[in-house]
């Protein structure tokens, strides 16, 4: 057991353990990212349909948005 793991088990006074609580913030911490995704690029999709935003904005808009999902999945499985 590594360090941090230890101080972890010690101020949680053995109640909690860390990897299921990593793995849970993991979880949903993803869920929401990939929905956040889904929404930007469903809502830039219907802004194009309207004729609101070129083509182009549409496709930065998602690019966009895969970046920022890219980093936030690297944040929360590392």
């Amino acid at each position: 057991m590594n360090q941090e793991l230890m101080w972890f088990d010690e101020g949680a006074g053995g109640v909690i353990t860390a990897a299921g609580l990593s793995l849970a913030i993991q979880l949903i911490g993803c869920a929401l990212a990939i929905s956040y995704l889904a929404w930007v690029c469903i809502a830039s999709y219907n802004e194009w349909g309207k004729e609101e935003i070129s083509g182009g904005d549409m496709l930065i808009t998602w690019f966009r948005s895969v970046a920022v999902l890219m980093v936030l999945l690297y944040l929360f499985t590392t």
